[in-house]
Formats: C-alpha cells, sequence, structure tokens
C-alpha cells in the first residue's frame, strides 16, 4: 500500500487522490471522502459542476489533528443532475507517522586491526524496529563513505575488521559509523557512533 507520514517533517506529509469519470456532462456536484479501516468519514472534499484536478489530504480529520495511523482508502461520489449518482473507490493508503527506532553502540572506540589477535575488530552493537532496509554506513575523517552494510527487517550486531568496500586495510586514523532508515511513509531516523580510532602504530620499550 501507498504510505504517507503527515508529521510536518517535509517527507511525504500528504497524499494526492485523483478524481476522474468519463462523463463529466451534468455533474451537479461530487464528494470525496477518506475512509478509514470501520468505513467512516474522517474528512470530506466536495465541489460543483466539475470534478477538481486532484485533492491533496494533509492527514488532517474534520477536527483539525492528524487521524490514527491506519489504513484508509478515498471515496467519490458524483452526482447528475439527471438524477444518477456514480461511486468509485481509490486503493488503500496507509496514514504512519512512527519513525524506525535503533539503539546502537561499541565495544570500543579505539582498535587495531593487525592481525595480532587484540582488537582486530569493533563490535556494532545494534538493536532496531523491523523496517524494509538498515543501511550501515563508514566514514573516514574526511566524511568519505569508505564501506556499506545492508539488512532486511532488522539490523543485525557485526563486526568491523578495518577494511574498506574493497577489503582492503584502511589507513590510521579517525572513522564515524552511521545506521539508518527510511520507511515506505518517508519518516527517518539516523544514529552514529563517531571517533572511532584505527592505531596500528607499534609499541616500543627500551630498558
Amino acid at each position: 500500500d501507498v504510505a504517507f507520514s503527515p508529521n510536518g517533517d517535509r517527507s511525504k506529509d500528504r497524499i494526492t487522490l485523483v478524481p476522474r469519470t468519463n462523463n463529466e456532462i451534468g455533474i451537479t456536484d461530487f464528494t470525496v471522502e477518506i475512509l478509514n479501516e470501520n468505513g467512516l468519514a474522517v474528512r470530506s472534499f466536495g465541489g460543483r459542476s466539475r470534478l477538481q484536478s486532484e485533492i491533496s489530504w494533509d492527514g488532517l480529520g474534520e477536527d483539525g489533528r492528524i487521524v490514527p495511523e491506519g489504513t484508509y482508502k478515498g471515496l467519490l461520489k458524483i452526482n447528475y443532475a439527471n438524477g444518477a449518482t456514480v461511486e468509485a473507490s481509490s486503493n488503500a493508503f496507509v496514514v504512519d507517522i512512527s519513525f524506525p527506532t535503533a539503539e546502537l553502540s561499541s565495544d570500543f572506540k579505539l582498535f587495531s586491526p593487525n592481525g595480532d589477535g587484540q582488537k582486530d575488530k569493533v563490535t556494532f552493537n545494534q538493536s532496531t524496529s523491523q523496517e524494509e532496509s538498515w543501511l550501515g554506513e563508514v566514514f573516514n575523517g574526511q566524511n568519505q563513505k569508505i564501506r556499506e552494510f545492508s539488512w532486511k527487517g532488522v539490523a543485525e550486531t557485526f563486526q568491523w575488521d578495518g577494511t574498506d568496500e574493497a577489503r582492503n586495510p584502511v589507513p590510521d586514523g579517525l572513522y564515524s559509523y552511521k545506521l539508518s532508515s527510511v520507511d515506505p511513509a518517508g519518516n527517518r531516523t539516523s544514529v552514529d557512533i563517531t571517533n572511532l580510532r584505527i592505531d596500528n602504530r607499534p609499541a616500543n620499550a627500551f630498558l
């Protein structure tokens, strides 16, 4: 189903309904009702003589408040001067104002992926809501993306071994990791870990 999120974040805040008929001659009036899952009208639009080219709904009910999350559809009713009435329903669409949720942490921020068995990998602990997809991105100190991971459903905890997309070891320096998701209604969530440091310099001792 088509989804939108009337939460004021400027991403899919409205849905557009397009009334159509093959006979616009003799129209006296028309209405477009937004029906909830129980078939009750939560918002109504209307006009006379001719159909509007499109109707943009902002997710507000007749009381001026955002309607509850759920599945809705539009119902078009057209009345003609000869007494005829025709109706047509739109496909179902979803009102969804809930953002994806995510918790993110790492076991440490300083590691040395040099194969000595000590802090060779950093673990990203991820706990998320069920979504269509999640994207994990590693950036270097110049904010250039060097590695990408993806998951369907939930983002799983995993380990990064300090390599780039070509599996080459990255140089010493600062890095960051971002986990993000955008649901079908346009609700976006992102969390990140900054100041991850890779340091492979050998430790020297003198006596």
